[in-house]
């Protein structure tokens, strides 16, 4: 069973609170793009336009939720910006192990790591050895060096981060894999939560993840009640019951959030 909700535009990704006290606030991200307007004369009528909200919401103990900000202008501030991709720039992921070090995918078909004491002028690493654009990447939080990562080519490749010339093993995981996320929990960190696009949202569960251990991951769970692209998803930092932990998904072009558990 799972709670839905309407996030009224095309919802991308799902983000849950790492902070111990505000682990039931989470983040869905939206995009949408306005198409241009021309009229049978060749007048414009609606320019082109890309637009989006940050939505956030509170989960209760029995995962209903709640709305209770919707925030456009958050005060952030760009200190850093550079071309690091050919094409679109599709993630971005810090090493949870070296923030000094962090990594970027593009529609390019290729990983770069960059280290941030040397500048955006050149990539410490860059594997270019992908069949489609890199689209997640997340560094595993219990064993150092171990990085996740997604493509548009539907596998997911585990990396050494020492070496990124050849993945460490690698696991088809079929539709393109949007979002990749490790599981917070020690007794669960060997599962991997994937967002698969047009072909649903699984688990994909290794057998050791550390990179002297790991071997080819298999699928021990899917979740197939969304009815659209799966794009976003997350596990929820707060503890998990007896019906499991608390995950978030979301779909693109239905708009919908989901909360279920496994």
């Amino acid at each position: 069973m799972s709670y839905r909700v309407d996030t009224v535009l095309p919802a991308d990704t799902v983000e849950f609170c790492p902070y111990p006290e505000l682990t039931k606030i989470f983040a869905v991200g939206t995009y949408k793009l306005e198409e241009e307007i021309i009229d049978s004369d060749g007048h414009q009528l609606r320019t082109p336009r890309r637009w989006g909200r940050c939505l956030l919401f509170e989960v209760d103990y029995d995962d209903d939720v709640d709305q209770w900000l919707s925030e456009e202008n958050s005060g952030l501030v760009v200190t850093d910006t550079w071309i690091g991709h050919e094409f679109e720039p599709w993630v971005t992921a810090w090493n949870r192990w070296d923030r000094d070090v962090l990594y970027t995918g593009g529609d390019d078909c290729k990983l770069k790591a960059w280290d941030y004491r040397l500048g955006y002028q050149t990539p410490i690493f860059e594997n270019a050895r992908f069949d489609g654009g890199v689209t997640a990447i997340q560094s595993n939080p219990h064993a150092e060096h171990v990085l996740a990562v997604g493509s548009y080519d539907a596998i997911v490749r585990i990396f050494d981060a020492r070496r990124f010339s050849n993945p460490v093993t690698q696991v088809a995981v079929g539709g393109g894999a949007w979002r990749v996320k490790w599981h917070h929990d020690p007794v669960k960190k060997d599962d991997l939560l994937v967002a698969c696009m047009h072909d649903g949202f699984k688990v994909v569960t290794f057998d050791g993840i550390r990179i002297s251990e790991i071997n080819q991951g298999v699928i021990s769970f899917r979740f197939d009640e969304h009815n659209s692209l799966a794009y976003g998803v997350d596990w929820s930092y707060a503890s998990s019951t007896k019906n499991g932990s608390l995950v978030g998904s979301c779909s693109f072009y239905d708009h919908e959030l989901r909360l279920w558990r496994i």
